[in-house]
């Protein structure tokens, strides 16, 4: 059955290409991300964090108490994801604890190799919902993607944060999902991953397409980029979808210093419309002059990263294979 939200989003996103401003006051953005920290402790082979091209910063417990208080009602999901790793942040178990009492639900995505330190605090938080990575069933398919990791210790931590979830009283997380990024390092092990998260008692295991579009920005060689695309092109990226309508134009990201930007594809902020720190306001940076002007550039494709990228859809997710086990 198709939810209200659904269909309003529908009829939005026809909207958006005539009226982008009606568009989104007709289906305001229901979650947005936030960036807790911009620095991550792992250098995965396609993302410009892991390069050390991105500068480090974190956000405060103080600057997360004033975004909160300054986002609007329509908004009551708040994804801890962008370009750093969040568990980077020690404060993050605090951010989501205070998320929480306000009546947020919370989605943290993150490699997993930090849990371990964390494992209580992650089940006592009210943590909605956590994604945690593991692209492979061995260390060796594992680490060729996820480069400066630990196949065993991120096993192992999603195997404790498992059993200490399901000894609490709270039962948070409410959802523990393990990512695996389809590539061809890892094509022929989705049996074995699969039933490798249905030993470790996660509730979903999601299988997403790779990215291999971050274009020369970042790569001066884009073979490298393509060639971990799955042989198997059914496990791969697709092409978008005529009349495709980015959608990110519903959700942006807030970075640590309380820049809010249009698209989570942008590593350096070249999105960015503002800060809503410095303006005292959400509505006043989403809605202003310089967003509306981002988002004509988006629609009519002139925007400086909109021609090499690679989102086809809002999560990549590859239904076919992804189990659900509870």
């Amino acid at each position: 059955m198709i939810g209200k939200r659904s269909l309003r989003k529908a009829a939005s996103a026809r909207l958006m290409k005539i009226d982008p401003e009606l568009a989104l006051r007709f289906c305001p953005p229901s979650s947005i991300s936030v960036e807790l920290t911009s620095a991550c402790n792992i250098r995965c082979f396609c993302c410009p964090v892991g390069q050390g091209k991105i500068p480090k910063g974190r956000m405060s417990l103080s600057t997360f108490r004033q975004i909160l208080g300054l986002l609007p009602r329509h908004i009551r999901k708040l994804d801890f994801s962008h370009r750093g790793d969040p568990t980077v942040n020690r404060a993050f178990p605090e951010l989501v604890r205070h998320a929480q009492r306000k009546g947020y639900q919370t989605d943290l995505y993150t490699n997993g190799l930090l849990l371990d330190r964390y494992i209580d605090e992650i089940v006592e938080c009210g943590l909605t919902t956590i994604r945690i990575d593991l692209d492979g069933a061995s260390q060796e398919s594992y680490a060729r993607y996820r480069n400066g990791s630990s196949f065993e210790r991120v096993r192992d931590n999603i195997s404790r944060l498992v059993e200490v979830r399901a000894a609490s009283k709270g039962g948070y997380p409410r959802n523990i999902f393990m990512i695996c990024v389809v590539s061809t390092f890892n094509e022929d092990e989705i049996p074995e991953i699969q039933a490798l998260a249905r030993t470790l008692g996660v509730d979903q295991v999601l299988f997403k397409t790779a990215i291999t579009s971050y274009g020369g920005k970042y790569y001066n060689d884009q073979a490298a980029q393509d060639d971990i695309a799955p042989k198997n092109r059914a496990l791969a990226r697709q092409p978008r979808a005529e009349g495709f309508v980015c959608p990110f134009l519903w959700r942006g990201a807030i970075l640590h210093n309380g820049d809010l930007i249009m698209c989570t594809v942008d590593f350096e902020g070249e999105y960015r419309i503002g800060n809503i720190l410095e303006e005292n306001s959400y509505k006043r940076v989403f809605f202003g002059p310089r967003a509306r002007a981002m988002r004509k550039r988006i629609l009519s494709g002139t925007a400086p990263l909109c021609g090499s990228c690679g989102v086809v859809d809002e999560n990549h997710y590859i239904p076919e294979i992804s189990l659900t086990f509870a």
